[in-house]
């Protein structure tokens, strides 16, 4: 059988690029990636037999939205459900796929996310062509954190500030009911509150962690585990909203704050002096941004070493 793919945000670059490379984001915050060489989906249908759970590969259009896979399914199938990337765990029953992995433990990739975090699901009915082709149209499960340290890490941890608010782990999904932006809907059976990226982290470069979308109504909390075991904490204790296949970008840490760029505005006081438009530490005026001890020009972050 052959699967032509098509990811969700859609583009019409003509330029080769690496599925686990971001190629931009629309005006609508989603986010644009393409397919890479080597890249296996799931095949799953009601009934399916051990003979046809092989994956499915990618043949052709690799570094293009649009994928070929080729594999073997059974012509009599009424419809398919497809998986990026290939789960050899997954399990369809004809109604949800089981045993879905979200990795609380992921890669650091400077400028894009770990390849098999990248949560795709696509379903489509059994045309029964000879030979037997199908349209696939993907679209993403999770949501994407946008982190870029100042400084070197060997890993950044992301956490809600309830345990009972999830980012990643093991559970059941069906197409029709990928949340938009609750997990509620998710049937689940191993979930953490956390995903930890795993480096080296170089610092001024960009990455993205990949999260279960949802309303953290306890807030996010990012620590940053520097090479020399010392960790950064910073937290945001007000509700936040990460979107299916969107990017939420996070305050950055910063090295020495008090140098970083911010927008002045004049308050007509009529002395001259420009008053910035958000806080220390913060990317927009909403945001809390960080904490100071009077008199200096750091930041207070919880910093402690784990070898205490």
């Amino acid at each position: 059988m052959t699967c032509r793919a098509s990811m969700e945000g859609d583009d019409t670059t003509e330029q080769p690029n690496s599925r686990a490379a971001f190629t931009g984001v629309d005006a609508h915050g989603k986010v644009h990636a393409q397919w890479q060489e080597n890249d296996k989906i799931n095949i799953l249908y009601s009934g399916q037999s051990d003979l046809y759970k092989d994956p499915f590969t990618l043949d052709k259009n690799q570094g293009f939205v649009h994928g070929v896979f080729t594999g073997s399914a059974s012509y009599s199938a009424a419809k398919f459900t497809a998986l990026y990337p290939y789960q050899s765990e997954a399990e369809y029953n004809g109604t949800e796929v089981s045993n879905v992995v979200l990795p609380t433990w992921q890669t650091a990739t400077a400028g894009s996310f770990d390849p098999y975090a990248g949560l795709l699901m696509g379903e489509a009915e059994n045309p029964k062509t000879s030979p037997l082709e199908i349209d696939m149209n993907f679209k993403y499960v999770c949501s994407f954190i946008e982190l870029a340290p100042t400084f070197d890490c060997k890993s950044i941890i992301v956490s809600t500030r309830s345990s009972n608010e999830y980012l990643s782990g093991n559970f059941y999904l069906r197409y029709n009911e990928i949340p938009e932006r609750s997990n509620d809907a998710l049937k689940m059976t191993k979930l953490v509150n956390q995903v930890t990226l795993q480096g080296p982290i170089v610092a001024n470069q960009t990455y993205y962690i990949a999260v279960l979308p949802g309303t953290y109504n306890s807030g996010i909390r990012v620590t940053c585990v520097g090479n020399d075991g010392k960790m950064m904490t910073k937290e945001r204790s007000s509700a936040v909203t990460l979107e299916r296949g969107k990017i939420h970008r996070m305050t950055a840490f910063l090295s020495n704050p008090a140098s970083a760029e911010v927008d002045g505005v004049d308050l007509g006081t009529g002395d001259g002096i420009l008053w910035a438009t958000r806080n220390l530490g913060a990317t927009a005026p909403q945001e809390f941004g960080d904490k100071y001890v009077w008199g200096e020009s750091k930041p207070l972050y919880s910093y402690t070493s784990d070898s205490d």
